[in-house]
């Protein structure tokens, strides 16, 4: 029963982190497999251990881990301090273990990206703020622009007063000297 559905996970992973470029990347699929391993091995149906030694030890999950086996402290640390790969400790061991078998490869190596994703929270944290920050520009920017405007109405009350004002004196004069 698992084997069929061990190795779809296999041909899926294989076929996924083709896709990303970073440490995170792998361990977020390597991640994933484990919830999937651990759902089927739900009520006793079967040891996730085992079948996580299985998978990775599958000579096409070796081959597409080759990237990060020049980066295996990255890997551990990573597991080790990221909530996000709590469900990874418990296997860790084995994902080490098959990396030191590894051959590093320069070639490999260089496509892979050691930068850490920060937390979600922090994430989530500074993305909060910097709305917020956007926010109070936006209002005093619309604090301004009121301002502006009420100061461009009174300026135009002003000027439209001194026309009117200018229009009335000539109009005295002119009257005064005759001319109207």
């Amino acid at each position: 029963m698992s084997h069929t559905y061990l190795d779809k996970m296999i041909k899926y992973f294989v076929e996924e982190v083709r896709y990303g470029h970073s440490i995170d990347w792998y361990l977020i699929k390597l991640s994933s497999t484990v919830s999937s391993i651990e759902d089927l091995c739900r009520n006793n149906v079967c040891d996730p251990r085992e079948l996580f030694k299985d998978f990775i030890n599958d000579y096409r999950i070796r081959d597409s881990l080759k990237p990060l086996a020049c980066n295996k402290d990255v890997v551990e640390k990573n597991v080790l301090e990221n909530p996000r790969f709590r469900n990874l400790r418990k296997y860790l061991e084995m994902l080490v273990e098959v990396l030191n078998s590894i051959e590093c490869s320069g070639e490999e190596a260089r496509g892979v990206e050691t930068i850490e994703r920060p937390a979600t929270w922090r994430l989530e944290s500074e993305d909060y703020i910097s709305r917020k920050q956007e926010r109070e520009v936006l209002l005093k920017k619309l604090r301004k622009k009121r301002f502006s405007v009420a100061s461009d109405i009174g300026f135009k009350i002003t000027l439209a007063s001194l026309v009117m004002f200018v229009i009335v004196i000539a109009l005295l004069i002119l009257r005064i000297i005759g001319w109207f």
